[in-house]
């Protein structure tokens, strides 16, 4: 009898975790759409040459900064390969950032859990789902470059 009520638990939490995350998929999948917006226009120009095999990639680090002076070098490359990949399809920017969240909510998890394990360690799981997945944060979600970026 406890194993079942084990196994139950432990099916509900998974489902608990897992609601979150394929809510913001499922959202995106029929909201979001497959267009760049204008703050592409600072990746647009080295990225093309990237594709075009004329970029000084001596200049890479000068080109990941921001104008407002952020360092963007991950998201720089992210929106490269994709590009590069798939055309620069917004919605391969958005699944990618739906799975930058999940390696968030892993860390999150592995920062916040008791090292001792147990019930409380495996109720986080839901409660973190919910916030990093909130659907308040539904711009982030569906905005391919934000989304890399946090």
């Amino acid at each position: 009898m406890r194993r079942r009520t084990t196994v139950l638990l432990g099916a509900l939490l998974a489902l608990a975790t897992l609601l979150p995350p394929l809510n913001v998929v499922r959202i995106i999948a029929t909201v979001g759409e497959d267009n760049l917006s204008n703050d592409y226009i600072v990746w647009v120009s080295p990225i093309s040459r990237m594709l075009l095999g004329t970029y000084p990639w001596g200049s890479i680090f000068r080109d990941a900064f921001f104008p407002t002076g952020h360092f963007m070098l991950f998201p720089f490359l992210l929106h490269a390969a994709v590009a590069w990949l798939a055309h620069w399809n917004v919605f391969v920017e958005m699944v990618l950032g739906v799975g930058l969240f999940l390696v968030k909510l892993v860390l999150l998890h592995r920062l916040l859990a008791p090292r001792s394990g147990g019930l409380w360690a495996w109720a986080l799981w839901p409660v973190l789902s919910a916030l990093v997945f909130s659907t308040t944060q539904m711009s982030t979600f569906t905005f391919g470059d934000s989304s890399l970026q946090m």
